[in-house]
């Protein structure tokens, strides 16, 4: 069976895999706090949290968002953590 992404939309895109319990950082390559940056969480796991400064995000499986930069982090790093109970794939446009 073959699988299908989801169409995320920018310049850069990349595919982050999260095992359970883990976090990655991605690396954007700015800091301009008005870069519009979509994040969806193909799943199968159904919490991915995005660390911010001052709050946390999370998308369900199957969620897209899409954030200002500024509102995620100060510095050009997203910090993404599977919370939930099987791995995680997650596609981030900017």
């Amino acid at each position: 069976m073959e699988s299908e992404s989801k169409l995320v939309t920018g310049t850069n895109n990349i595919t982050v895999d999260i095992q359970i319990g883990s976090t990655r950082s991605v690396d954007v390559g700015t800091n301009n706090p008005n870069l519009e940056v979509k994040i969806s969480n193909e799943g199968p796991s159904n919490n991915v949290i995005i660390s911010a400064t001052a709050r946390r995000y999370e998308l369900r499986a199957g969620q897209q968002s899409t954030f200002k930069l500024g509102d995620l982090t100060n510095r050009s790093v997203i910090i993404l953590q599977n919370d939930g109970g099987q791995p995680a794939k997650v596609q981030i446009s900017w």
